[in-house]
């Protein structure tokens, strides 16, 4: 893992990673990024670009202070 500075994520600022990932078996070697938020220590984004398998890209965006309920199943 790479430290590579500062950027904002999601509207917050975070210190942002570089890392590559060998992968699962048949999912594939990639390369990441990670934006670790400043003010708590949690993940606040990662993007990864993948060098083989059918899936070439992900992005994945965390939201702690999302409001969710869920109802239960009507019978």
């Amino acid at each position: 893992m790479k430290y590579v500075g500062e950027e904002n994520a999601n509207g917050k600022p975070a210190h942002v990673y570089t890392y590559n990932n060998k992968g699962a078996e048949g999912v594939g070697e990639n390369d990441s990024k990670i934006w670790i938020a400043k003010s708590n220590g949690l993940p606040v984004r990662i993007e990864a670009t993948y060098k083989s398998g059918t899936l070439k890209s992900m992005t994945v965006d965390y939201d702690y202070e999302a409001a969710i309920s869920i109802e239960p199943p009507v019978n």
